[in-house]
């Protein structure tokens, strides 16, 4: 038989998740043994982060997402474990990932939250079936990830860890300025440079007001030191490396890493 087959949806899926990979994940990376020696900068997470939305453009849980992430960095090189143990101020907290290299000792904290239309949604993908949970607030999920970033810099100031990330994989548009009063306060806003006229305790409510909304998480964050960069999202589900319903039925997800 001659001719050339027609392509179909799932070649073209291919072909295109691999372009996307040729173009944007290798050219981002630019791993050399050089830079493997030092800890994993910005450009290295995000390569790994890029590399693992090719393959899981959606996740079962936090957990799930720890899970798959610790594999790529495995595959990268690094030598990886989850939830380590650290004594900190007399209390130990476990670290999602500490992902190591070259005598470098890198800790990463990691928040998965969705934003969807009804309070479970059924997504298929690959002949995997995946419930995503609304659980994103928005004051909440900002503080647990400025919470986060001051953990590992907390431990980069202790000598604990080399560098830290406290890092979101969202779809609620936590990139935009946000309209609540009080959670101006942990802003996440695309561009943001940290700890300009923010005040890190919550604003513009009255203390019984803020226990019926934040529940416990009255203290205001003490952070050791402030991000050097403004805060930097990055596009995580895209058109041409998922071209599946998850987007017109979740839209788009982003992620941050906010580096110590």
């Amino acid at each position: 038989m001659t001719g050339r087959c027609e392509d179909s949806f799932p070649l073209r899926a291919f072909r295109s998740r691999v372009s996307y990979i040729h173009d944007h994940v290798l050219s981002r990376s630019n791993l050399n043994t050089t830079s493997l020696q030092t800890a994993m900068n910005r450009s290295q997470i995000c390569a790994a982060i890029d590399a693992l939305a090719v393959r899981r453009p959606v996740f079962h849980s936090e957990a799930d997402f720890q899970h798959e992430l610790a594999l790529q960095l495995g595959g990268m090189g690094y030598k990886v474990r989850l939830e380590k143990p650290f004594t900190l101020g007399g209390n130990t907290i476990e670290v999602d990932i500490i992902a190591s290299l070259g005598g470098k000792n890198v800790g990463l904290e990691l928040k998965y939250k969705h934003k969807t239309s009804n309070p479970v949604v059924g997504i298929d993908r690959y002949g995997e079936h995946f419930e995503v949970v609304d659980n994103w607030g928005t004051n909440l999920t900002r503080y647990d990830v400025w919470s986060d970033y001051c953990r590992m810099a907390a431990l980069v100031a202790a000598g604990d860890i080399d560098k830290g990330y406290a890092i979101i994989l969202t779809n609620a548009p936590l990139w935009a300025p946000p309209g609540a009063i009080m959670a101006r306060s942990f802003s996440l806003e695309d561009g943001l440079v940290a700890g300009l006229n923010m005040p890190w305790v919550w604003d513009g409510h009255t203390e019984e007001q803020k226990r019926r909304t934040i529940g416990t998480r009255l203290d205001p964050l003490i952070l050791p030191f402030l991000p050097s960069q403004p805060l930097h999202w990055e596009e995580y589900t895209k058109e041409n490396n998922d071209p599946s319903p998850i987007i017109h039925t979740l839209g788009h997800y982003r992620y941050l890493p906010i580096e110590t």
